[in-house]
């Protein structure tokens, strides 16, 4: 290769690497909005925030937390999932969660309750950041919803990413750190037949003003909670066997009717007009 081919090749060379750098360094900088579906860390995405920014991934648990009982979730049922971060001297912060099955395949449902800093992306297997969700002073906390799937579906992983940056606007000098939470399905789950369209009777359907939930079934420590489209908690209340909700101030739309106790759960659709 004659001295000329031998510089023009360096030249390319050199002119590449540069190019890759600053494609990495701009994503670093883009992904503020939020970084690409599949950054979990899952067996099933494996990728990671290190495929652009630099370093290795630690390792920590507790980063993800939820409200589901020891007995582990009831199929059907919504459920508040807390992801947080904390690194001291930081104040740029990012996340990436999805619940996954062994397979990678995605279990139950991500509902955004703060679309403000929070956002679903390849199609809803994924639950994030957006820029306005990235600021804190040494951790930051997001929170969003998840509704449990269909009976006999077993364990479910909840993979999580976390970025804690220098705010730098550069790839190099960031922090990811890789965590999840692992739920069982509660056993009364898999078999529950308890609660059906025949013990639990909601009308009127659709409704406007008021509604009324009568369980012609005993039920233990029971409890009904409304969650708007949003996945927003819009009504919660102990209950026993029938109640009353005023809902005069509550927008038409859809809604979520819940209702669970020792006995099972019971989830139903319904319409504000």
């Amino acid at each position: 290769m004659t001295a000329q081919k031998l510089a023009y090749t360096a030249t390319l060379s050199i002119a590449v690497s540069v190019f890759l750098v600053a494609v990495c360094n701009f994503n670093a900088i883009s992904y503020t909005s939020g970084p690409p579906a599949g950054k979990t860390g899952s067996p099933g995405d494996n990728s990671n925030c290190t495929s652009c920014h630099t370093g290795t991934p630690q390792t920590l648990p507790g980063m993800i937390t939820s409200n589901i009982p020891g007995t582990g979730y009831l199929s059907d049922s919504i459920y508040t999932i807390t992801a947080t971060i904390a690194v001291p001297n930081i104040n740029k912060f990012g996340f990436q969660i999805s619940p996954q099955n062994t397979a990678g395949q995605q279990e139950g449902t991500l509902i955004v309750t703060n679309s403000t800093e929070t956002q679903l992306v390849g199609g809803t297997k994924y639950i994030e950041h957006k820029t306005a969700g990235t600021s804190g002073t040494g951790t930051k906390t997001w929170t969003f919803n998840w509704q449990a799937p269909a009976p006999n579906n077993g364990a479910v992983t909840f993979y999580g990413a976390f970025m804690a940056t220098n705010n730098q606007a550069n790839s190099s000098g960031d922090q990811c750190l890789l965590s999840s939470l692992t739920v069982q399905q509660d056993p009364l789950s898999g078999i529950n037949t308890y609660f059906t369209d025949g013990t639990v009777s909601v009308f009127p359907v659709p409704f406007n003003e008021s509604i009324s939930v009568n369980i012609q079934k005993q039920i233990t420590d029971g409890a009904i909670t409304l969650f708007d489209i949003s996945g927003k908690v819009v009504y919660v209340s102990s209950i026993n066997s029938i109640i009353n909700i005023d809902t005069q101030e509550f927008s038409s739309g859809m809604y979520l009717l819940n209702i669970s106790g020792t006995e099972g759960a019971y989830t139903k659709k319904i319409v504000k007009l």
